[in-house]
């Protein structure tokens, strides 16, 4: 038997200044647990003025996506309330996104820390980091779209990452050649000491 669905009767216009108000209390509330739980061990009700022996000695989150985060939970919950509506939210890796996005964040220079080398669209960090088949791997061009990118991934996995990889290529020591190349280029440069020298005389000191 087909159901049809029922479309809820959305009410237009502005919400009221109590909605409003009880959205931001809520949003706020979400925000100081939210942090609570990524850097404090003891103290959550700031009963007495916070010291270092409250904060965690190992953070555990990443507090630059979770205000987002909850200002899209906020809305949601009040929607879902109001509409009875079934609804499933998913949310991407906090540093996932399409090109231009995909890799400016730092978990690849990161990486080439550990000796990982990087397989990724050029955009970002990769730009400059990605030198072929030295440091790791670049996925198209500049140019390419989405399709021709994933066509590229492919075409890049099955025909250089993965032989080198499993050891059945012309270089049988190739992929350790890579992980070094990794370290000693990419995570000799791309590290917090360059970050703070450049954030110092390029924005803090003009």
């Amino acid at each position: 038997m087909n159901e049809t669905a029922v479309q809820p009767q959305v009410a237009k216009g502005p919400l009221s200044t109590e909605e409003l108000r009880k959205m931001n209390a809520y949003w706020r509330a979400a925000n100081y647990l939210s942090v609570g739980q990524i850097y404090l061990l003891d103290n959550p009700l700031l009963q007495e003025p916070l010291t270092l022996a409250h904060v965690k000695p190992r953070l555990l989150g990443h507090w630059g996506t979770t205000p987002g985060l909850n200002f899209i939970y906020v809305h949601l919950n009040r929607i879902i309330n109001k509409y009875d509506l079934d609804v499933l939210y998913v949310a991407g890796p906090g540093h996932g996104g399409p090109v231009p996005f995909e890799a400016s964040g730092t978990s690849g220079m990161k990486a080439a820390f550990n000796g990982v080398p990087s397989l990724s669209v050029l955009d970002g960090w990769w730009i400059k980091g990605c030198i072929e088949g030295v440091t790791g791997w670049a996925i198209g061009n500049a140019a390419s779209t989405a399709d021709g990118d994933a066509r590229a991934l492919y075409d890049k996995l099955e025909q250089v990452v993965l032989p080198l990889y499993y050891g059945y290529s012309d270089d049988p020591g190739g992929w350790v050649k890579v992980m070094k190349g990794a370290i000693s280029k990419n995570a000799s440069y791309f590290n917090s000491h360059r970050m703070m020298r450049r954030y110092v005389t390029e924005a803090y000191i003009r």
